[in-house]
């Protein structure tokens, strides 16, 4: 014999019309329904919720066209890439040009800031030589232990 939380869960799944059901099932949900009047209960609620949903009018019918869809594609227009300066994409050297110019323009331009700060020697500031100053004036030095 089938148990109410079963007998609930196939009317919250399928509803109140047992052909709905599973075959393998059936028998034993009209017993309880035979013999229980709460699973009627619960039944008699499957059945107002399967009314109220039959009632409802679908908005509109659920139909995909593929010849429609792929008209549609193709008559969209296409993007341009404004990475590449509006230009369309291709492959090849002239668009891998056009697209690493700017990377490459960005590198050249963090080494000419290197360079310019390694030339002008920015690290020999007043710290830096008081730094000097200390360290002759230290009589000892100490080698730092590596495992600390």
């Amino acid at each position: 014999m089938m148990s109410l939380d079963r007998l609930k869960t196939l009317l919250d799944a399928y509803g109140a019309d047992p052909n709905r059901w599973p075959e393998a099932e059936r028998a034993g949900a009209r017993e309880l329904l035979a013999s229980s009047a709460e699973a009627r209960a619960h039944a008699g609620e499957a059945r107002l919720l399967d009314s109220v949903l039959a009632q409802a009018a679908l908005r509109a019918e659920v139909q995909i066209d593929a010849a429609v869809l792929a008209s549609r594609i193709a008559q969209t227009p296409q993007r341009r890439d404004f990475a590449t300066g509006g230009r369309w994409r291709s492959s090849g050297a002239g668009a891998w040009f056009a697209f690493g110019w700017p990377n490459f323009a960005a590198l050249a331009a963090a080494g000419v800031v290197g360079f310019l700060v390694g030339w002008s020697n920015l690290d020999n500031s007043a710290a830096a030589a008081n730094r000097d100053l200390i360290d002759l004036m230290a009589p000892v030095t100490v080698i730092e232990e590596p495992l600390w």
